[in-house]
């Protein structure tokens, strides 16, 4: 099967029940001979176990516990018996079935490639900005501008290079991700698809954005709901600053961090303003503790991660080729 080499679908749930029904049925029919399909379950209480148990071609991994994105991820590549492997958000609907063979294609046609990941849009929507990130001259991470889908595939049709990648829909070589360190563990949430990308173009190798499929995310209501904000927004502070001090150049970090915190208290307020609740600035105090606690740690994994550095900031940190 050396023409079809295995790839690994893993993809991770979280009371994702709603989703399931409609994301799961593409991925058992994918029209690809040499496939496994994974779920990585992290303590649902929402009987999507009850759910998934029923189709057989699923291997299921069953966490009695939710433990969190990154350790939840990574224990589905550990796992893995493909060469290669797709992550998808149980919210992430792909529904054209020849996916593995069109995005293995062009992937192997790429130059030193860590992680590709899948243009996404919002369900129902017609513009993006689901569409690969870059840092600005502050060392901040800037929103995207929405995008017409049919614009960006006319410009781009097949991939285009990007700093940072979409976590919820990401293709990688397995033995790429080890090298480049897999997902960071030490929070539940905040600490994946920005700081991996960020290793990755560091270590030399280059990151896509694929646009001949388009994924759709099914779960935007999640990001609307105030308690999961809330939860989410207690490692946002702590995860940001913990990618930044491991991964940056020390020049880079001296001029970026102070902008980065003046944007942190500008979103605090924001927020708290737009959804009405104070507790937003609870979860900001929270992270900064966090932040402060495991600082000597983190200090440890930035002496290794600068060891690997094969270019500087300035050659790797600014790249969205959308034109």
């Amino acid at each position: 099967m050396t023409k079809y080499p295995k790839i690994s679908v893993v993809v991770l749930n979280y009371n994702g029940l709603t989703y399931l029904k409609r994301t799961i049925r593409s991925l058992l029919n994918l029209k690809y001979p040499n496939y496994e399909l994974i779920v990585v379950d992290n303590g649902s209480n929402d009987k999507s176990v009850d759910y998934l148990k029923n189709i057989k071609q699923i291997r299921l991994i069953e966490n009695k516990k939710n433990l969190g994105y990154s350790k939840g991820k990574n224990l589905g590549v550990n796992r893995a018996k493909g060469k290669y492997i797709l992550f998808l958000d149980d919210d992430i609907l792909i529904k054209d079935v020849y996916v593995l063979n069109k995005i293995l294609k062009v992937y192997l046609r790429l130059k030193t490639p860590a992680i590709m990941s899948i243009l996404l849009v919002n369900d129902n929507e017609t513009k993006t900005k689901l569409y690969g990130a870059r840092y600005d001259l502050f060392g901040i991470i800037p929103e995207n501008e929405p995008k017409q889908l049919n614009k960006i595939k006319k410009y781009n049709p097949y991939f285009f290079e990007t700093t940072l990648c979409n976590g919820g829909a990401m293709f990688f070589e397995k033995e790429i991700w080890k090298k480049v360190g897999g997902l960071d563990e030490s929070q539940p949430f905040n600490l994946d698809d920005d700081d991996i990308s960020t290793r990755a173009v560091i270590f030399g190798y280059k990151n896509y954005i694929y646009t001949e499929v388009v994924a759709r995310h099914l779960g935007k209501a999640r990001r609307i709901n105030n308690d999961d904000s809330y939860w989410k927004y207690k490692y946002f502070f702590s995860g940001k600053s913990r990618s930044m001090f491991k991964n940056l150049e020390f020049k880079t970090l001296v001029w970026a961090y102070p902008f980065f915190i003046l944007k942190v208290f500008l979103l605090t307020l924001k927020n708290a303003v737009f959804r009405l609740d104070l507790r937003i600035f609870y979860a900001l105090f929270f992270s900064v503790f966090i932040f402060v606690k495991d600082f000597h740690h983190m200090l440890e994994e930035r002496e290794r991660i600068q060891k690997n550095r094969k270019v500087h900031d300035s050659e790797s940190l600014y790249r969205l080729n959308l034109r």
